[in-house]
Order: C-alpha cells, then sequence, then structure tokens
C-alpha cells in the first residue's frame, strides 16, 4: 500500500497509483469547532480518523521587510482588525471584520479607493528591503528535516498582484473604477507590486527545503472578467512557475477555489502541475469531466464544493460518484472539498462519504 505522500505524488505526476487520494481541508476553524469525541483532535489526528491523504501546510516565510518610508500601526478588538499605514503621501486605513458564522476574517475598509490612495499605496511596495532572520531561517530548517517521509507538505508564497488588491486592497468595486478612471497609475502600482512579489518569493525559495509551492490566487469571475486574468495575472503567474519549476526545480501549484469555467483555456498556460480547490456547483461551476478536459496539462485537485458535506452522507456519496463517474477517466483528480471544510459538516458524515465514494469506485 501507498503512503499518502506517494499517492498524491503520483497523482500530481500522473503515474500509477493504488487508489484516488482525498482531501477533505480541515482548518483550524474547523479543530476549533469540534465536539463530543472529536473534540481536542489534532488536524493529522482527524486526517487519521478519516482515512485521507492531505496537503499539509508548513510555514516557511522567512523574508522580513524593510520599508522605512511606511510606519505601520495595528489597532485590533474582539472582532476588528485596523491596519494604519503612515505614508509620505498621506494615511491609507484598512480594516477587516470577523465572522463568527465562518470564523474567518473579512475586508470592511479597503486602503485604496481614489486617485489620491492610489498613489501614496506606492510606498507600501517600492523599495522594500527583505532580509533573512539566520535564528528564524535555523529553526524553519531543523523543523523541514524532521518532517515524516510519508506526507506530502506544501508551503504558500502569496498571489498576484491584481488579486492582493481585488481581496485585500481596494475591492472589486475601487478597482474596477480605478481600472478605468486612471489605467496608467494603476499599472505602475501593479509592476511595482510584482517587482517586490519577486524579490519576496526569490529570497524565501532560496531558504526552504519544501519541494511543492502553492500561489494562493483564489482565481474567480466573480471578481475578475477574463480579460483581466490575461492581461494581469496570467503572466505574473508564469513569473512564478518559472521561478519555482525553471530556477529551483520545485512544484508549482495555484490555489482556484471560484468560479473558473470562463478562464480554463488561460489556467491551462500556466506553468504549475496542478490546480487546487476547484469547486463543482453551485460554489464553483464547473464538473469534474469540464474541469480535467478543460485543463488537459493539469492535475485537477478538488471536485467537490463545501455544500455538499453537509448532506447526509449517502447523498453527499451519490453527488460525488456520480460527477466522477459522468467525468469518464479520473487518474488525474486528487478529490478534496474543494475550499475549506464548512464547520458544520461532521467528521464521522466524511468518514462516511469518503467510504462510501472508495466502495463504490472499486466495485466500477
Amino acid at each position: 500500500m501507498m503512503t499518502s505522500k506517494e499517492r498524491i505524488e503520483a497523482t500530481l505526476f500522473q503515474k500509477e497509483k493504488d487508489r484516488m487520494p482525498f482531501w477533505p481541508k480541515f482548518g483550524a476553524d474547523y479543530i476549533l469547532c469540534l465536539k463530543g469525541k472529536f473534540k481536542g483532535m489534532s488536524i493529522m489526528d482527524l486526517h487519521r480518523y478519516v482515512g485521507s491523504d492531505p496537503m499539509i501546510h508548513i510555514n516557511v516565510y522567512h523574508a522580513a521587510e524593510e520599508n522605512p518610508r511606511v510606519r505601520v500601526k495595528h489597532n485590533c478588538t474582539n472582532n476588528t482588525r485596523e491596519t494604519v499605514y503612515e505614508t509620505p503621501d498621506g494615511t491609507l486605513i484598512r480594516r477587516d471584520v470577523f465572522s463568527k458564522d465562518t470564523q474567518t476574517w473579512h475586508p470592511d475598509v479597503y486602503p485604496i479607493h481614489d486617485l489620491e490612495s492610489l498613489k501614496a499605496a506606492r510606498y507600501l511596495y517600492e523599495g522594500i528591503e527583505y532580509h533573512i532572520d539566520k535564528f528564524q531561517i535555523a529553526n524553519i530548517n531543523l523543523m523541514e528535516q524532521n518532517l515524516s517521509e510519508k506526507e506530502w507538505f506544501y508551503t504558500t508564497l502569496g498571489r498576484t498582484p491584481v488579486m492582493d488588491l481585488v481581496e485585500y486592497m481596494m475591492g472589486i468595486e475601487n478597482f474596477s473604477y480605478i481600472m478605468y478612471d486612471h489605467p496608467i497609475e494603476l499599472n505602475e502600482l501593479i509592476e511595482i507590486m510584482q517587482d517586490s512579489y519577486l524579490k519576496r518569493w526569490k529570497i524565501n525559495l532560496e531558504n526552504t527545503r519544501i519541494e511543492n509551492i502553492v500561489a494562493g490566487e483564489d482565481t474567480s469571475t466573480t471578481l475578475i472578467s477574463p480579460t483581466i486574468f490575461e492581461k494581469y495575472c496570467l503572466p505574473h503567474l508564469r513569473q512564478y512557475g518559472e521561478m519555482i519549476s525553471g530556477q529551483f526545480g520545485k512544484n508549482f501549484i495555484v490555489h482556484m477555489c471560484g468560479k473558473i469555467k470562463a478562464l480554463m483555456p488561460l489556467i491551462d498556460k500556466i506553468p504549475a502541475i496542478a490546480i487546487e480547490a476547484v469547486s463543482t456547483p453551485p460554489v464553483g461551476d464547473v464538473t469534474i469531466k469540464e474541469a480535467l478536459e478543460g485543463m488537459p496539462s493539469k492535475t485537477v485537485c478538488g471536485g467537490s464544493n463545501a455544500s455538499i458535506w453537509n448532506k447526509p452522507y449517502y447523498e453527499a456519496a451519490r453527488i460525488i460518484l456520480e460527477d466522477i463517474q459522468a467525468a469518464g477517466d479520473v487518474s488525474r483528480l486528487y478529490l478534496s472539498s474543494g475550499g475549506t471544510m464548512p464547520i458544520e459538516a461532521d467528521p464521522e458524515n466524511v468518514k462516511m462519504v469518503w467510504e462510501t465514494v472508495l466502495k463504490e469506485m472499486h466495485k466500477a
């Protein structure tokens, strides 16, 4: 029998394996909400109970920023986080609010909203120097040396400038207006950001043994259009992929958890081995068959969505199995919950869904 690591790698590199790998994406919020016999379990204990094959995240952010022209202050309460950026051209404020329902933080106030704030934002990225803390490097290298050979580990190194702007620094509406009203200034900011990001990625890649790198892109046509993706995100993702695979010989994977049907021909051009968090309707907009056919060079990690896992196990298993059977050849599928597993999903139910899917696939 293969280890989880062997099974995942066989799927990512499209080789023979003993069975399809499965990754229910239990987050820290999910673990905190566990009840009954599962209360107090670690994420890895839960994966062992379910019988799953997780990608395990390791934080290896080595690079610290030095930006003498910007002063940053943080103001926090129980359910709000405010970040104040004092730049030579004015003060920018970002505020996030915590949702008890989803156990996640969401932007409430965006720091870039007009031409004045757009110009001030250059200071957040321009002329940044990155340095390495040698003691931190020593500690993380020691941790990396002691990682299990049976598990598959990855680290995340950020996203493209446009997705950062749309999700965290501008929001959809501000980005759209600024893109049309101030295209020259916006393009200048995006290029400054990408130059800074490439420096940060490079220094982090130089100082980690982790072989699998994920860009947490969150791509979705609910946030950006195919035209914007092709103009901005695709060239930058290509740069990341060329650096990760070509320069450092590591494996590049892109996290895209939204609606991607209209983007698939472009996504397939990214020099990545897999697209992760591919969600089926209604959360996403592609079936397993559509994802595999629309991105023929990629392993597809996903194939379900958050709404499925709150259903009774037999109904959830039926939905997943129907999608798998309709797809035909699923050798490039690494089944997962798509996005993060909802906190309401019962671990016992998740286990029974997976056991049912696995049993029926073996019958076929």
